[in-house]
């Protein structure tokens, strides 16, 4: 018994021996037919016979299922010009190998090609949220940062504003959101901007009042006698002109305070207004915090005339920039300017170019275009040779000159823009995918 004892480790150790050989000489043959079928396959495929190029590549891969021979199929497929193989092989790359950098990029130069930039940058987003990081798929996004596509057309548009604009077909105007969406019916003779919750309108039988964001009817002002025009609601103020006269009135339609030529809304708490051909800024009480002693303030196509604690006044020297109860910020006079739409930057124009300044009177581009809207959105429309663009806020040109009008972008990275009679919601793909 002793002895077959002593024989037991001997015969394991054998035992592991063989198989330890069994297994060398198995993985030495699975090698040598993957080698076989990879130097088939590229045989074929450098003949141009593609079938047997794939059914050897296909072969290879159930040996070697590597990283790297998953990329020669897919080139392999890019270079006999399968798109539709390409787009399935990158789809299965992705899933097999989603931490690998390089099956990104292979899958971002396949759509960039077929300019499926909106699966572009979904690709991208998944990219990111697993924690990736590449030099050469950051260089691939950068080339189509600025790719853009339009939705709808309009004969005119406003401004957005609470989220919404104001535009027109067939004469009549409705609503749509900073997507494009249809949000209210297009039923009305004239429509204001959104401020807070509400925007003025006028019905087709020249009814004027207020609707909520959902269309529906907010406020009356039907107390208001001889009603020409109407401003915007806010803050619990709203303006009208009566009698050719501007006045300020609560939402139940009470006399407030007025007696104005023109007036800006009631925006940010102030409001520009004038009186005898001189502008001045009062706040929501009606007092005067900069008096009607000037040739002019500028407003935005909101009607507002101060964000930002900023404003630009007109004297007889030009246009100059100060803070919401008239304190110089800068000496620089300009020959017109643009309000801040945000915190950024606005444009200026001195002599017959424009440029841009911070809130701080600090000149940030020279004036060298043509005309120039103010930051939003991270951009500002430019033109140039008699064209409209778009540059970002490295200054650099985003989209090239090319539209007869441009607007401010909104919140979604969207613009209205317009060409020939039409304006189109231009849609930037990295915002809107």
């Amino acid at each position: 018994m002793k002895g077959y004892k002593l024989l037991i480790p001997f015969a394991l150790a054998a035992l592991f021996g063989i198989s330890v050989y069994m297994a060398m000489n198995a993985n030495v043959e699975e090698q040598q037919k993957y080698m076989q079928y990879l130097e088939a396959a590229r045989s074929y495929r450098s003949q141009g016979i593609l079938v047997d190029a794939e059914k050897n590549y296909k072969m290879a891969l159930g040996e070697n299922p590597s990283f790297a021979l998953y990329m020669e199929i897919g080139e392999f497929y890019q270079e006999s010009v399968q798109n539709e193989l390409v787009r399935e092989w990158a789809d299965v790359m992705l899933k097999e190998f989603p931490k690998q950098a390089g099956a990104y990029e292979f899958a971002l130069n396949h759509y960039t090609a077929q300019c499926d930039y909106a699966m572009c940058f979904r690709i991208y987003d998944t990219f990111g949220k697993r924690g990736l990081a590449s030099e050469a798929v950051d260089n691939l996004m950068k080339e189509i940062k600025y790719t853009f596509f339009f939705r709808d057309q309009y004969e005119d548009v406003g401004v957005f504003s609470g989220g919404l604009c104001a535009v027109r077909s067939n004469g009549l105007w409705g609503y749509v959101g900073e997507d494009g969406s249809k949000i209210i019916t297009q039923k009305y003779s004239a429509a204001g901007p959104f401020f807070g919750e509400v925007a003025p309108v006028t019905d087709q039988e020249g009814g004027m009042y207020y609707i909520d964001t959902a269309g529906n009817k907010k406020l009356s002002v039907d107390g208001i006698a001889n009603l020409s025009a109407l401003g915007p609601f806010y803050n619990e103020l709203l303006s009208a002109c009566s009698d050719g006269v501007w006045n300020f009135y609560d939402r139940e339609g009470n006399l407030l305070f007025g007696g104005y030529e023109d007036c800006s809304a009631m925006g940010n708490g102030y409001g520009a207004v004038n009186r005898d051909g001189k502008w001045g800024l009062i706040d929501g009480a009606g007092k005067e915090v900069i008096p009607l002693t000037h040739e002019g303030i500028v407003m935005d196509e909101k009607g507002v005339a101060c964000r930002n604690d900023r404003v630009f006044l007109v004297d007889g020297y030009g246009y100059y920039l100060a803070d919401c109860q008239g304190n110089l910020i800068s000496q620089t006079r300009y020959d017109d300017a643009r309000l801040f739409y945000d915190g950024t930057y606005a444009a200026v124009k001195s002599g017959d170019k424009w440029g841009f300044i911070d809130k701080d009177g600090n000149t940030v581009l020279e004036p060298a275009y043509e005309d120039a809207r103010s930051f939003s959105g991270g951009m500002a429309a430019v033109r140039y040779g008699g064209k409209w663009g778009l540059i970002d806020s490295g200054f650099e040109m985003a989209v090239a000159p090319q539209f007869d009008e441009v607007r401010d972008v909104n919140g979604l990275g969207c613009v209205f823009v317009r060409e020939g009679e039409h304006w189109m919601l231009l849609k930037f793909y990295r915002n809107n995918h």
